[in-house]
């Protein structure tokens, strides 16, 4: 298979979102294709790539650490802004049509973590026409930024 990778996973994915008049975000949808080359449990690799884009979201929409006098203020999970099931996409969906059916077998565990704040970076641009450049994307400072941008 002249041009294939010979290792490694290739990824990518495309979000679905909405930005509310009042700068409030709603992911609709995930969806991540992928060439890992083979895999042998199809459902495995489905329930890792979801839990990877789940993750990845959490990563980009909410993650922060802050420092104050020198200590981490999020001590604890009580004070760590995590996805509540609420917050979870509708609809993930992993396409398994993009295997390139190359010999190698690569990993998928974390694959689909990189790419979804890209991906949801780049639909908010699109529904709004301005650029988020900086993570958590719900940080109040940015979405009070979008919510004038919409409003104007």
């Amino acid at each position: 298979m002249e041009g294939q990778p010979r290792e490694g996973t290739t990824v990518a994915a495309v979000a679905t979102v909405e930005v509310t008049e009042a700068g409030s975000l709603v992911v609709h949808a995930l969806d991540l294709a992928f060439d890992c080359g083979q895999i042998l449990n199809e459902d495995a690799v489905r329930a890792q790539l979801q839990g990877s884009m789940i993750f990845g979201l959490n990563v980009c929409l909410n993650e922060e650490l802050n420092v104050e006098n020198g200590r981490i203020v999020e001590s604890n999970f009580d004070r760590y802004p995590m996805l509540r099931i609420a917050d979870v996409p509708r609809q993930i969906n992993v396409h398994i049509g993009a295997l390139s059916g190359h010999s190698r077998y690569s990993g998928t565990g974390e694959v689909g973590a990189g790419v979804v704040g890209p991906a949801v970076a780049n639909a908010i641009f699109r529904a709004t026409g301005k650029r988020i450049r900086a993570t958590p994307f719900r940080s109040s400072s940015r979405f009070t930024a979008i919510a004038r941008i919409m409003s104007s």
